[in-house]
């Protein structure tokens, strides 16, 4: 798979029932331990540490305020499809699930040798292939909170208002559903073969 500019996206096959293969890198990102770009729901402009504000006013004057629904995979709202380009969409919570059904879940504290905590996810078929998830804690408002203690990874899942995550932290990664669409997550991306 490559991106609007060209360049290769490295992609894992977990050997997952639906075929879907799931990037190695967070979007933004150019290792597996690096953060990448953090997104407000539903919208597709990355930022890390260049001083967006990721609060309800900036929120509510962009596209993703709209959406009361799953998003779609479109590259108005999906920023996998922005991002990455044609092929690549946002994960749900059904492809997280079937993630976490297929592979054996480890938590690492130094993922290595960088220092980075994060969910290590290898495919049960004995490739030994896997993805690692850094625990990239989540942007409200200006700050970045919980940086390798807490993570919050944006789904493409709607629930009523709310919105579906990942949460990670050293003792647990599950869906979770979110009211807070406006902070900043990262997000990892997926792609059918």
């Amino acid at each position: 798979m490559k991106t609007k500019g060209g360049s290769v996206i490295p992609y894992v096959d977990l050997g997952l029932p639906s075929g879907l293969l799931w990037a190695q890198y967070n979007i933004g990102a150019t290792s597996e331990e690096e953060r990448g770009l953090y997104f407000s729901w539903g919208n597709v402009d990355g930022h890390y540490n260049d001083g967006y504000n990721f609060n309800s006013t900036t929120y509510n004057s962009t596209p993703g305020k709209s959406l009361s629904g799953d998003i779609p995979t479109n590259a108005t709202y999906d920023a996998a499809r922005a991002n990455l380009g044609n092929g690549w969409r946002m994960p749900t919570t059904a492809d997280f699930n079937e993630l976490k059904n297929n592979t054996t879940q480890e938590f690492v504290s130094d993922y290595n040798g960088t220092g980075v905590k994060g969910w290590k996810y290898t495919s049960k078929t004995g490739s030994g292939n896997y993805i690692f998830i850094p625990l990239a804690g989540f942007y409200n408002g200006l700050a970045l909170n919980w940086d390798n203690n807490y993570g919050q990874y944006n789904l493409a899942s709607y629930n009523g208002g709310n919105v579906w995550t990942i949460l990670l932290s050293s003792s647990n990664n599950y869906n979770n559903s979110e009211s807070t669409r406006e902070r900043g997550r990262t997000i990892r991306a997926v792609c059918n073969p």
